[in-house]
């Protein structure tokens, strides 16, 4: 029997591993067992329940999804234990992603992230577009932490984010339409069709996500308050078939448009000029004249995607899958990099990018109970290619004294990748499952940089005066590489799951993209080691998940700003600094203490550190004002190993409540808060101290009734929420750019209601 239990105000419970609204087989489905409440994941590409599957995942619902407000990826951070979300340097819509000390290095096509977001099941070659996604009609989001080298597509160092939408619903016709507005005139539309086209057979489901809503930073200097404003369409069309009961083939197309004025950006003090300048604005301003005419900045993306899927059950226990997805992103964002009325350097970065990916994969169960100690062999194995190509450019203007205006910098990639995997699981015993997995993979990245300043080639392996129409050089690198994982996991009982298991993952290396020339890094290796234990408590009202692990990292990447010797100007490039450790502790728990009342939290520690960590910067002395270090030292080669990975609090937690009363049999009411706290983070390698965020929490809070079959629907509700309820001032993130150092605030106090209909 299924059933719905996080109703459509789920409770953090859901998203803390506990309960995932139904779906397909291939998804996240809902089973209920006798006394249980248990979830099928997909967190090792097969159908297992949450309690048994032994890796650190949580999942989330769609009705939780919609409980909690979630519009893009960046609405996820603090779901997870160890999760952080937010966007970078380059725009509201490239994610910056970090699990378990493990972040997206760069957000160009030179980089890859390490953790790694998968929309129906295609992998995500590039952060640039990913918080364009719409997250509307969404089956699941599954959060897996911890190396994933094996069987997912690869660079998963640090985990992976799964987001599989609904499908198509073969036998009912129905929908959804929700409604809402909010602070700063934001106005949601989201609608959801379902159509049977012949019974059992074809289907076609439809969806579309439109936001509108105001800004609410100002510029002091021209006096326009429409920043933050956020213009955004999302959709999705998916078409079912199943031409006979063993074959069942998917085919998917969403598109995603984001149109904003852009986040306040904000100097953070790099000279006393800016110090006073940054002293003098209260949050959510900023002072800039964008291209020497206070322009107003755009920040755009577009991102859409195919996805072709066909399943086959070839005997009824092995299957066959394949996968092949068709990406495009496209961005555009403006920015003034001194942020202030000087003038300093304007800059306008661009991106295009198309991937292909193609899956095919083979799994099922042999070799039942052939003694009576052996009682199954249990695979999933496959082939995985990958390609992209694209351009990824800037535009900059800069005064005399740093030579002539007009910066051109572009960028030509070419990626591919190409792998082959096999894990097993034998058990034995009935409590005994030993696993196995391995994966061999083969990258190669090619490059061609071009550079240009009014006009005049700046490439420094060419001559003085080469033609702009051949200021290009290129590069090329090849890496081959294995990932593996072993473990084993002991059922003591149905409510008591114990499991260690040991991970070796790569990230690819590749090209680094400094003005005059071309650099080779390294790929990144992470071995993690890690034991973890799931709990049912009392009759199954606690619900208790805990994992401890410690990860070693060899060759570990780093994005910094570089200065060049010759030129004196800043640029960003990826380098191998050696080594680190990563050792921490997640505790995610649930309980029921009574009928309607549920509670949950999570909690997650990071000690972080560098074995070593030589700087490859040049020397430079550090940047003092009124005695105050607003950037350290540099040493070319000295040891820096003392600082503290960015992006990487040491504490997050979060804590979650929701009570539902029945008022009659047809009408319910419920009201749900949600806390997440997050401790001190330095957002930049060099731990420039101005760049960091002090200890700070978000509270959340909903209340909604619920009233079924009512004016022809099958439920209808209307809630009121607010979003960081208590006004909390933060930054999501900071950076240095072309010698300055920056913050981006994110959202203050919102409000608004909401009201929704099933039919």
């Amino acid at each position: 029997m299924r059933r719905s239990v996080c109703g459509l105000t789920a409770s953090l419970i859901c998203s803390t591993s506990f309960l995932v609204a139904p779906a397909s087989a291939q998804t996240v489905a809902e089973t209920e067992a006798p006394g249980s409440g248990d979830i099928v994941v997909t967190a090792r590409r097969r159908d297992e329940t949450i309690q048994q599957v032994p890796v650190a995942v949580t999942a989330l619902s769609n009705k939780d999804l919609i409980a909690r407000g979630t519009t893009n990826i960046s609405d996820l951070a603090g779901v997870a234990p160890n999760l952080s979300i937010g966007s970078g340097a380059r725009g509201a819509g490239i994610a910056t992603v970090s699990l378990r000390g493990q972040e997206n290095t760069g957000t160009g096509l030179a980089n890859d992230p390490a953790v790694g977001i998968y929309f129906d099941e295609v992998y995500l070659g590039r952060s640039a577009g990913n918080l364009a996604i719409s997250m509307q009609d969404m089956s699941s989001v599954q959060v897996l932490r911890g190396p994933q080298g094996t069987l997912f597509g690869r660079n998963n160092t640090g985990g992976a984010i799964l987001l599989t939408p609904n499908r198509p619903d073969l036998e009912t016709f129905g929908g959804s339409a929700r409604l809402s507005y909010g602070s700063y005139d934001r106005l949601d539309l989201q609608g959801v069709l379902n159509v049977p086209i012949v019974a059992d057979k074809l289907g076609i489901r439809a969806s579309y996500m439109r936001v509108r809503r105001d800004g609410f930073g100002r510029n002091v200097f021209t006096g326009f308050d429409g920043y933050n404003n956020l213009k955004s369409d999302g959709g999705r069309v998916s078409v079912r078939w199943t031409p006979s009961d063993a074959v069942t083939m998917d085919l998917t197309y969403d598109q995603s448009q984001v149109r904003s004025v852009g986040a306040v950006t904000a100097p953070a003090g790099l000279t006393a000029a800016s110090q006073d300048l940054a002293a003098s604005l209260r949050f959510y301003e900023l002072s800039s004249n964008l291209f020497g005419i206070g322009a107003v900045p755009r920040n755009d993306v577009d991102s859409r995607g195919y996805t072709f899927r066909t399943a086959v059950d070839i005997t009824s226990e092995t299957a066959l899958k394949v996968i092949v997805g068709r990406r495009f992103v496209k961005t555009r964002l403006d920015s003034d990099s001194d942020a202030s009325p000087a003038n300093f350097n304007d800059i306008r970065q661009y991106m295009h990018a198309s991937q292909w990916t193609a899956e095919v994969q083979l799994s099922g169960k042999t070799l039942q109970d052939v003694t009576p100690w052996f009682n199954s062999l249990t695979y999933t194995g496959g082939g995985f290619y990958f390609t992209e190509t694209g351009l990824d450019g800037s535009v900059s203007r800069t005064p005399v004294v740093l030579g002539p205006t007009g910066r051109n910098f572009q960028l030509y990639i070419t990626n591919s990748s190409a792998a082959a995997y096999l894990q097993l699981e034998a058990q034995a015993f009935d409590k005994l499952f030993l696993t196995v997995g391995g994966r061999y993979t083969r990258d190669k990245r090619s490059l061609s940089l071009r550079s240009l300043n009014d006009n005049a080639c700046l490439l420094r392996v060419l001559p003085v005066g080469t033609d702009p129409s051949v200021c290009f050089q290129s590069g090329d690198a090849k890496f081959g590489y294995w990932s593996y994982s072993a473990g084993a996991r002991y059922e003591f009982s149905r409510d008591l799951n114990v499991y260690l298991k040991y991970d070796k993952g790569q990230r690819a290396g590749g090209l680094a993209s400094a003005p005059l020339t071309i650099e080779t890094f390294k790929p990144e290796t992470v071995r993690s080691l890690e034991l973890g234990a799931k709990l049912d408590l009392f009759d199954n009202l606690l619900r208790l998940n805990v994992a401890a692990f410690t990860s070693k990292i060899d060759d570990l990447q780093r994005g910094t700003v570089l200065i060049d010797p010759v030129t004196r100007s800043p640029y960003s490039a990826t380098f191998n600094v050696a080594k680190g450790t990563v050792r921490g502790v997640e505790v995610e728990a649930a309980l029921r203490p009574m009928r309607g009342l549920e509670l949950s939290g999570s909690l997650g520690y990071l000690d972080a550190y560098y074995n070593q960590y030589n700087d490859t910067r040049p020397t430079a002395p550090a940047t003092v004002v009124n005695g105050e270090i607003t950037i350290p030292a540099v040493v070319n080669g000295g040891d820096v190993s003392y600082l503290k990975f960015p992006n990487t609090p040491a504490w997050t937690y979060s804590l979650s409540g929701s009570y539902t009363a029945d008022l009659s049999a047809s009408t319910s009411l419920t009201v749900r808060a949600d806390y997440m706290h997050k401790s001190f983070t330095y957002f930049e390698v060099s731990n420039i101290p101005r760049l960091s965020q002090k200890p700070y929490g978000l509270l959340n809070a909903r209340i909604q009734l619920d009233l079924k079959d009512i004016f022809g629907s099958k439920q209808l509700y209307v809630a009121a929420f607010a979003r960081n309820l208590t006004n909390t001032h933060y930054n999501v993130t900071g950076f240095n750019v072309a010698g300055g150092t920056y913050w981006r605030s994110d959202n203050p106090r919102t409000f608004g209601g909401e009201i929704g209909a099933e039919f």
